[in-house]
């Protein structure tokens, strides 16, 4: 997308001048359009998108996710 790029600043800007704070569960338009995006475009069998704030969150909502999914209490990690 390239350093400065005026496009992505302006619509920076404009959501900045929306909203003051936005927190996972907090509704918003264009949140809403990027959820429709995203569903369009996987199978069928997906139906919700769920959005953090940060890769921490991601990462501990999809463990959660997992452990609900497959009923088990632990998990593994591989650090290499």
């Amino acid at each position: 997308m390239g350093f400065g790029n005026k496009a992505i600043g302006d619509a920076i800007k404009a959501q900045v001048d929306k909203f003051c704070f936005v927190g996972p569960a907090y509704a918003a338009e264009s949140r809403a359009t990027l959820g429709k995006i995203i569903i369009d475009r996987l199978p069928d069998n997906f139906g919700k998108v769920f959005f953090t704030n940060a890769g921490a969150d991601a990462n501990e909502n999809a463990i959660k996710i997992a452990r609900m999914y497959t009923g088990r209490k632990r998990e593994t990690s591989v650090y290499r």
